[in-house]
């Protein structure tokens, strides 16, 4: 994308009607406002095409400047009938340090006729994803016109004597966009969610997305500052980067969105830019004023940085504007997730159930299991407890603690949870494992075991065998059990039935219904099964010999 400079009117009109206030609260409107194509000379003649249109909102770039441009949104009848918003992102480079990243953000009416003049924002002392606190002063003055739905001239001067004329084309298509006054624009689709975003628990910071249903595009720019950016840091702190994806028209849930970081710019030159992926972003619409995005960076100065942002429209929404019912299908499986410390396993039998296991060197170390609310697309649980698992015969794991989860997820494809309690808070970023999706057969679990079984007041040694008809028999120095394995029909999933035959079997005789699993790669075996009110775990863990 590209950018070239505007001229800047010596004044800037007064903000009325419903007023700005709110964008601009907390520098958010800063980073996102500064996209916006100006009119060009002045003097220019009034053109008849009416930017009154939401239609308007998008990417916008000038080809001469590669690697920088704007993303608008342009919110119609946002002043009065006939008198739009127009709010956006500029992302582009400094003039004397070609390559660093700089961003602004502009904000103002939409003339009906002729060229729209506003201010031009800067937002400093921010860090990435962070309620950092951040400082908004305008730096510049900046116009546009917009000559039809497909073109506008902009310009701009800064404060420090910058100044220039940026012609503008815009970048993806064009959904709802018309030139006669009278024409009916068709239906928005997708194109209602293009605008800008914030999660509000950051300063100064956000994204303006474009979504285009004509071509099942997405495209956005994210302004934002370094992570762990000093307060003093200056232009030097600022950073941003572009997300592209396809959007296809039937969903609000999308998990391959790229984060690229582009390079080698200068600001409103042409310049040869390098653009490479550091980075991929899940997003869910939930409704047209809010939107969970989780992101993971996987390469460049950020490489291991994760999150998630709770994102609110900072725009008021269009009203014709609607998300499509949540997707087919539930988050069901078999998911796999990494943490420092070792491997972690989610399991969701699809029984209104969800275990997450933690595992050390292979081993099972801890357990968290809750009941679980499913709404196609987001998971919550508020009633989950942690467990610790025991390894060794006779180590005394702590109590049960209270945990709830909330997550997203695209079936079959990724899933993010995060858990509250304890601790503190943790997301965990999940992958789906496609053996879930192939035939089940306790036959391939069948053996003899050597493990661990207990409850949350010690492990003791186990000996136990599974039958290829899915049988289990098994004791240790206190209880014997017997037990059913009964495949869910896919990978090594299973229905786990646990029954005690003897005094000591502290949780009684059951039967207890739980989850088993069989890990092939290492022959280990893992059963859990619920009890005493759900707040007490009983497990049989261990090894085929």
């Amino acid at each position: 994308m590209s950018s070239h400079p505007p001229c800047i009117p010596r004044s800037v009109p007064a903000r009325h009607g419903r007023g700005l206030s709110f964008l601009l609260a907390g520098a958010l409107a800063t980073l996102l406002a500064c996209f916006m194509p100006a009119a060009g000379a002045q003097g220019v003649q009034a053109a008849p095409f009416d930017p009154n249109q939401s239609g308007l909102s998008g990417s916008w770039a000038n080809a001469a400047t590669d690697g920088q441009g704007f993303v608008l949104d342009v919110v119609a009848d946002f002043f009065g009938t006939g008198r739009a918003l127009i709010f956006g992102g500029w992302f582009t480079y400094d003039t004397a340090l070609p390559g660093h990243l700089r961003w602004y953000t502009v904000q103002g009416e939409l003339a009906r006729d002729g060229v729209s003049a506003m201010a031009i924002y800067r937002t400093l002392g921010g860090s990435l994803d962070s309620a950092q606190p951040t400082t908004t002063e305008p730096v510049g003055e900046f116009r546009i016109r917009f000559t039809d739905c497909t073109h506008a001239a902009a310009s701009y001067r800064f404060d420090d004597g910058r100044a220039g004329d940026i012609p503008l084309a815009r970048l993806l298509g064009n959904p709802t966009c018309t030139s006669a006054a009278a024409a009916a624009a068709p239906a928005p689709g997708s194109s209602a969610w293009s605008g800008a975003w914030a999660d509000t628990g950051n300063s100064g910071q956000g994204l303006v997305l474009e979504f285009d249903p004509t071509q099942e595009l997405m495209f956005g720019a994210w302004y934002t500052f370094a992570d762990a950016a000093d307060p003093a840091a200056g232009t030097a702190g600022l950073d941003w980067y572009t997300l592209q994806a396809g959007a296809p028209r039937d969903t609000a849930t999308f998990q391959d969105i790229g984060i690229y970081a582009t390079s080698g710019g200068s600001f409103d030159r042409a310049a040869v830019t390098a653009t490479v992926r550091v980075g991929t972003i899940g997003l869910v619409i939930h409704d047209c004023s809010h939107a969970t995005l989780s992101y993971a960076f996987t390469a460049g100065p950020n490489a291991g940085r994760h999150g998630t942002l709770e994102l609110t429209r900072l725009t008021p929404s269009r009203e014709d504007c609607a998300v499509p019912p949540p997707h087919a299908g539930n988050a069901e499986g078999y998911w796999k997730a990494s943490t420092a410390t070792g491997d972690v396993r989610i399991i969701i039998p699809g029984n209104g159930e969800v275990y997450v296991v933690y595992q050390g060197n292979g081993v099972d170390a801890r357990l968290v299991r809750g009941t679980l609310l499913d709404e196609a697309g987001r998971l919550s649980s508020d009633d989950a407890y942690s467990f610790k698992v025991t390894s060794v015969p006779g180590e005394w794991p702590e109590r049960l603690v209270a945990i709830t989860m909330e997550g997203t997820y695209a079936p079959r494809e990724w899933l993010r949870l995060r858990l509250r309690g304890g601790a503190g808070i943790q997301t965990l970023d999940a992958t789906w494992d496609p053996a879930y999706d192939m035939p089940a057969s306790a036959a391939v679990a069948a053996g003899t075991y050597q493990g661990i079984s207990g409850i949350d007041n010690g492990g003791l040694a186990i000996q136990f065998s599974i039958g290829a008809d899915g049988s289990f028999t098994g004791a240790n120095l206190m209880c014997s059990l017997s037990g059913t394995l009964v495949p869910r029909g896919t990978s090594n999933v299973f229905d786990w039935q646990l029954r005690g035959h003897s005094p000591g079997c502290i949780f009684g005789a059951g039967p207890l219904d739980g989850i088993a699993w069989y890990e092939p790669a290492n022959r280990s075996f893992h059963s859990y099964v619920a009890w005493q009110g759900r707040k007490n775990v009983q497990y049989v863990n261990g090894f085929r010999q």
